[in-house]
């Protein structure tokens, strides 16, 4: 699981606060301060980047809603750019929130140092400790995820964030019966939390837990568990990022249980999605996942070139961990 949704419970929380607490210049300003944060909430993303802006002085904070969006979208080219004029601080908002945004489309992108340089190793908001560990987790800094990831927290949103996060990481590292521990748990808060949007991260649990059930060799159940994730994940149609992935952890469980179509129907789909987000870390986590289908489905010759690609893809942007683990499969195949 990587992580192209770290933002989407987080930023529905964040934008409703814009409304009630930023200083704006006019009644219409407001109300287009208002009207674009209602869009967001209501997940009608495309609206939100489309609509007209406010005067001067209230623009940064349409546009920080908008760059939101663009990231719960996967256009995380967009995003930076509208984030580029400002720093981070925005009059009106708290402290940080910028760098949340810009800080998770980077992480999306792969650009891994970049979150480093922006964010540092010890941030002390809770969203952006949470994007923070997720460039560590990414490049095998695991000392520095763990220490970022321990204290929990009081909100529940942002708890169910740090135990999803440390599922993930257990999960990558081998620790199944902790990842599972950790995902439930997450999934259990999510779906007690009424928040719009938090269905998205409640199915990305699901997913998660997929993952966890395929490594432990429980095929028929990380098969339901995908097929769960996936219905949850389409509410919100334009979530390209998370779609791809869900679609390419499907594919793999779909080879699992000797399903070849549904399998391609599955990566062919992800890739459609993954199209519209170019996002390098996303393209290298499919071919990974292109390559466990090929494994699975007794393609070695293909799986051999999937294995490759991917291996490659995750050294270009720094992530060991995965590129190791790829590397040791192919030179097991080649054994």
């Amino acid at each position: 699981m990587h992580h192209f949704a770290v933002l989407w419970v987080m930023w529905t929380v964040v934008a409703v606060g814009l409304v009630g607490h930023a200083v704006v210049s006019t009644t219409r300003d407001r109300r287009i301060l208002r009207s674009v944060v209602d869009l967001a909430v209501e997940g009608r993303n495309a609206e939100a980047l489309d609509h007209p802006l406010p005067s001067r002085r209230t623009r940064p904070l349409v546009r920080l809603v908008q760059a939101g969006c663009a990231v719960r979208t996967g256009r995380y080219a967009v995003a930076l750019a509208l984030l580029r004029p400002y720093g981070s601080h925005v009059r009106g908002i708290d402290p940080g929130d910028p760098d949340v945004v810009r800080g998770s489309a980077l992480v999306a992108l792969g650009r891994y140092p970049e979150v480093a340089s922006l964010i540092g190793d010890q941030p002390t908001m809770p969203a952006l400790r949470r994007v923070r560990a997720a460039a560590a987790t990414e490049v095998g800094d695991d000392a520095l995820a763990e220490e970022l990831l321990a204290a929990p927290d009081d909100d529940e949103l942002d708890e169910a964030g740090r135990l999803r996060l440390l599922a993930d990481l257990r999960l990558r590292r081998g620790r199944l019966g902790e990842a599972r521990e950790l995902a439930e748990r997450a999934r259990a808060l999510y779906a007690r939390v009424q928040h719009p949007g938090v269905d998205v991260d409640e199915a990305w649990c699901s997913v998660l837990l997929s993952k966890v059930a395929l490594a432990e060799d429980r095929a028929q159940e990380a098969l339901a568990l995908a097929e769960q994730g996936l219905s949850g994940l389409r509410r919100r149609p334009d979530n390209a990022p998370g779609l791809a992935e869900a679609h390419g952890v499907a594919a793999e469980v779909a080879a699992a249980v000797g399903r070849p179509a549904a399998a391609q129907d599955h990566l062919r789909q992800a890739h459609a999605q993954a199209v519209r987000c170019a996002s390098p870390a996303l393209d290298a986590e499919l071919a990974r996942a292109a390559a466990q289908v090929s494994l699975r489905l007794g393609h070695p010759a293909e799986a051999r070139r999937w294995l490759l690609d991917a291996a490659r893809r995750h050294e270009d942007l720094g992530a060991r961990p995965a590129a190791e683990s790829l590397r040791r499969q192919l030179a097991s195949l080649d054994a």
